[in-house]
């Protein structure tokens, strides 16, 4: 019997969420994490993906595909589903497989590692359960998939020739019981009382009914000993019956890791249908209530790091612990709005403006390794293009000015 702490310091790729993890996406896919549901670098990662419309979460769980995952892991080979972590690893940067076995390794404390990639039982210790695309923002970097305020939008202009965003479906929320032959509720009543973690993320998880179920189930179960961790944006923190600060009182770990980027206007603009002072208030009280458990997940892309200035001091001055701080989320795609469309000296000359203040933050130099990145500029062209002639679609339609909100970018928009 090969054991967790038998195999982790080995030569392999294991990670914690092909054994004990689900991620359940808005439309009722299955994936063992975030991280295999995006095509990343041209990659086609979508080979375990399976439809709970027709194959049970435990069939999928243990499918040829799954399966064949866990065996290449386990025999170190770089399997493309886990793209996303070979490509920070070949750069020699920690990947999210290194954090998510040193935050989540415990949950495979008793597991068996088969050779073949086999599981000997189906307990998911780890579970990142969408459900439904239900947002209150439509941020720019976001789509109709996971924004419901997205597919609204996307929705109404299906036949604008200027409008290139898609749309789905028919109807502006998306919900993955839609499509399951079982309700994720059902799901969840047979596996929960083997759950460690849950990670809630969006749409956006403090307007998902099926987030306050999942609270509802462990609360009744006495389970406070379950992790809670949080992609929010924070725009509220009440919703119908539930209050996300009382209904946190009961759990021993809340980490909240806001989805913020930018502050005032920019914010605003960024991630459209903020509030910056109703968020820049909840963000405050949460603060008060768990300070060593919160912190930020800002997403670099062009439109923000003209004010990571500006969001690091106002984190400064919400006191929040720079450890909590983590500055390795840089925006793969759209591609035209990832910072590598910007000319080298620009990029490099942002850095070093925020540079001091970036140092005392989380995996900091993966922000620096990025923005100092020699790129082939003549590369970049069409996505330039892209992104002049997606935010004129954009502002046309939101009645907005990146100009007004992104002031730093006037060169570069008028290079273009």
């Amino acid at each position: 019997m090969t054991t967790w702490h038998d195999i982790i310091d080995g030569n392999n790729k294991v990670c914690v969420h092909p054994w004990r993890s689900a991620y359940i996406t808005t439309s009722g896919d299955v994936l063992p994490c975030c991280l295999t549901a995006a095509n990343h670098w041209n990659k086609q990662d979508h080979n375990v993906k399976y439809s709970l419309s027709n194959s049970s979460i435990e069939d999928i769980r243990n499918s040829n595909k799954w399966n064949q995952l866990r065996k290449d892991l386990l025999a170190g080979i770089e399997n493309p589903t886990c793209e996303f972590c070979w490509q920070k690893e070949r750069q020699g940067l920690r990947s999210n497989r290194h954090i998510n076995n040193q935050m989540y390794g415990k949950i495979l404390d008793d597991i068996t590692f088969n050779s073949d990639g086999t599981l000997d039982n189906n307990d998911i210790g780890y579970w990142d359960v969408r459900g439904t695309n239900l947002c209150n923002m439509k941020c720019i970097m976001c789509d109709a998939g996971l924004s419901s305020l997205w597919n609204e939008e996307a929705l109404k202009n299906k036949n604008n020739p200027d409008y290139n965003f898609r749309h789905l479906g028919n109807k502006a929320v998306i919900y993955a019981n839609d499509r399951s032959k079982e309700p994720l509720e059902s799901i969840l009543e047979r596996h929960i009382d083997k759950a460690q973690q849950f990670y809630f993320a969006g749409g956006e998880p403090l307007i998902s009914p099926i987030h306050w179920h999942i609270l509802e189930m462990l609360v009744e179960r006495k389970m406070f000993h379950v992790k809670l961790t949080y992609n929010t944006n924070l725009l509220k923190l009440q919703y119908g019956k539930w209050n996300a600060l009382k209904m946190w009182e009961n759990f021993d770990e809340v980490n909240i890791c806001a989805s913020l980027d930018a502050v005032g206007s920019r914010a605003e603009y960024s991630r459209t249908g903020t509030v910056w002072s109703t968020v820049d208030k909840n963000f405050r009280e949460i603060m008060q209530q768990r300070p060593a458990q919160t912190g930020l997940n800002p997403t670099l892309s062009i439109l923000t790091i003209g004010g990571m200035n500006d969001l690091l001091e106002w984190a400064d001055d919400c006191n929040v612990n720079t450890n909590r701080i983590k500055l390795d989320n840089i925006l793969v795609g759209p591609r035209w709005l990832n910072t590598d469309i910007l000319p080298n000296q620009t990029r490099y000359e942002y850095w070093k403006k925020f540079e001091q203040q970036a140092i005392k933050c989380g995996n900091w130099n993966v922000m620096k390794q990025r923005l100092e990145a020699d790129i082939n500029e003549h590369t970049q062209k069409e996505n330039r293009l892209n992104f002049k002639r997606h935010i004129q679609s954009l502002d046309k339609v939101r009645n907005l000015n990146i100009l007004e909100a992104c002031t730093d970018l006037s060169e570069f928009w008028e290079s273009i």
